[in-house]
């Protein structure tokens, strides 16, 4: 049968896998020669698939020469077949041609063999990958879940911090859900100050690697016109904000908290970060420092942050009635039909 190399199995190979698959054989390395699938070493059974292994695969690798290497399992499938590992193994110093030759035409090999009968497979590209302990590594990798993004490890973090606290039955926590970490010094003097109304702006970010919560910036005085300047377009803030205003005829004086997340311009883990912690210091914010926060709003652009717009958040527009929508009349020149039942006369007497 021709494939896409052309490479077919000679009749040589073809004999020894008759062999091989009624059991007799443990190993058999096939090499490609002159266009055509040849076996090269054939090695019976010894001892059982594990002492086997490394008295007989290691010295058989080359360096500079790919082969595939069927090794036997002591295991059998249903119809009383026995399993095989199959190996591929391209080197590093291999021909360009070779290492092209050899995985072009490796689906080949195994259909010629029997894809139902290979219980696994490993590949690989050094000696050591081809030994007993390569082969267990090799198991576990495949075992192994897939690695986590950056994304879904910060998502398993907090599932692990909620499940912790449900746990330890943690119901007066400052922080609900999430992850909380400590403030820094200057922070909580800031927060204070903020309560106090002798800072009327505090920006938080966050140290990553410290896990701390940090301050970025305050402002005694602030003219909510310049606020926007005050966001950084390249990372996550938390901000809280003294806003004292008029609105229809009364006086207000609130405290907005304010979440700005550029976009894509940081980091999945930097964003995941910031959003695990946002109620956290919300909490911590409102129960530790007594900061009555009014508004929670966020954003992905500091140019948003307008007084009509943190109006508009605080005070948002009433809704009129609106009276229910009432079915429109049929037109004039439609004319209803009535069907009336005819009346008979009674019968003369």
């Amino acid at each position: 049968m021709a494939h896409q190399t052309g490479i077919q199995a000679s009749p040589e190979l073809k004999e020894v896998l008759s062999r091989a698959l009624k059991g007799s054989v443990r190993l058999l390395k096939v090499v490609i020669k002159d266009e055509m699938l040849l076996p090269e070493t054939e090695i019976a059974p010894n001892k059982d698939w594990e002492g086997d292994f490394d008295d007989m695969i290691p010295d058989l690798i080359e360096e500079k020469n790919p082969c595939y290497i069927f090794y036997r399992m002591d295991e059998k499938n249903r119809s009383g077949s026995y399993l095989w590992l199959f190996m591929a193994y391209t080197p590093d110093l291999a021909a360009v041609r070779d290492k092209m030759l050899f995985a072009a035409t490796q689906a080949t090999m195994k259909q010629i063999f029997g894809g139902g009968l290979i219980k696994d497979e490993m590949s690989g590209s050094v000696k050591d990958d081809f030994s007993l302990q390569g082969y267990y590594r090799h198991k576990e990798s495949v075992d192994a879940p897939p690695p986590l993004t950056e994304a879904e490890q910060i998502l398993q973090e907090i599932s692990l911090s909620e499940q912790t606290e449900r746990n330890a039955g943690t119901t007066k926590s400052t922080h609900l859900q999430g992850i909380s970490f400590p403030f820094q010094d200057d922070a909580v003097e800031a927060l204070k100050a903020l309560q106090q109304k002798t800072l009327l702006y505090v920006q938080l970010g966050l140290d990553i690697q410290r896990e701390e919560i940090t301050l970025a910036h305050t402002e005694r005085r602030i003219d909510i016109s310049k606020l926007p300047s005050y966001i950084p377009n390249d990372s996550p803030r938390y901000h809280l904000l003294y806003f004292p205003h008029d609105h229809e005829g009364d006086h207000f004086t609130s405290y907005v908290f304010i979440y700005t997340c550029p976009g894509n311009s940081c980091g999945v883990r930097e964003r995941m970060l910031y959003a695990s912690c946002k109620a956290a210091v919300t909490d911590v914010c409102q129960q530790q420092f007594g900061i009555a926060i009014a508004k929670k709003v966020e954003t992905d652009n500091g140019a948003d942050l307008t007084e009509d717009f943190l109006l508009s958040e605080i005070h948002p527009p009433v809704t009129a009635y609106r009276p229910k929508f009432s079915k429109p009349k049929p037109p004039g020149g439609r004319n209803t039909r009535m069907h009336k039942s005819k009346s008979k006369s009674p019968p003369s007497v």
